[in-house]
């Protein structure tokens, strides 16, 4: 208990009117703030960064100890009321693979967190990155066990959408299309939900995913066909194909 009250009560202390929320102080007093906030919060994720990776040197717990301790420290973290807090606890877990805790502790904040650092909101022509994708991931597993099935096949739809850098192969035609075939089977079910979305929303919803598996699987089509004829016109065999993932 010690390891997460004491540094957020003391956290509290220095900062009783949270400038170090970006919301509530001006540039400079802002970054002194949230620098010693930061500082506060390191020493409890620091704890439950040893306890998943335990140090070489020093004191060894045992595994039924240290995932005790983990347990424990992560039920304490998550019914902070310092979204600051829980947007450093957030990305340290992300970052240390706890996502089943995660989705476990699942309130409002998370889906905070998750929307905002996995940008769902931006253009759709910026390049998403790799901790982005993970979060829309998280999210659209928090949306399924909520089920909240229209929302889940939103964020399906956006990260087939997604753009990705040029030397990241891992979304290509196929996995576009998985992730279409996904967001429309959440739509469908979203009717189901107990707090639906309005049918005509919805409807809509399903049409758009429709265009867009037409569109992915003329795609399919252009890339196999000059896939192909790239193959014919290669003299001593078959060269590497062009990225599919434009």
């Amino acid at each position: 208990e010690g390891v997460v009250e004491l540094p957020l009560h003391y956290t509290a202390s220095i900062d009783p009117l949270r400038y170090g929320d970006p919301a509530n102080s001006g540039e400079m007093m802002h970054a002194s703030f949230y620098e010693a906030r930061q500082k506060c919060y390191a020493t409890v994720s620091d704890v439950l960064t040893k306890l998943v990776f335990p140090p070489a040197a020093g004191p060894q717990l045992s595994a039924e100890q240290r995932q005790a301790g983990k347990r424990r420290l992560v039920e304490l973290a998550m019914q902070s009321r310092d979204t600051l807090f829980l947007e450093h606890i957030y990305q340290v877990m992300l970052d240390l693979g706890l996502r089943e805790e995660m989705l476990e502790h699942g309130g409002g904040a998370l889906e905070s967190f998750l929307c905002e650092s996995g940008g769902l909101q931006q253009p759709v022509e910026v390049v998403f990155s790799t901790n982005q994708v993970q979060c829309l991931n998280l999210l659209v597993q928090l949306y399924q066990q909520r089920g909240q099935h229209h929302k889940a096949a939103q964020v399906l739809l956006r990260l087939a959408e997604r753009r990705t850098p040029s030397t990241d192969p891992s979304l290509d035609l196929l996995e576009r299309t998985h992730l279409l075939d996904q967001a429309l089977l959440q739509a469908r079910a979203a009717p189901l939900e107990a707090r639906a979305a309005p049918l005509e929303a919805n409807g809509d919803l399903v049409e758009h995913i429709r265009l867009k598996q037409t569109l992915v699987g003329f795609q399919r089509v252009m890339y196999e066909r000059l896939q192909e004829r790239a193959y014919n016109h290669t003299e001593g065999g078959p060269s590497a194909p062009p990225a599919a993932s434009d």
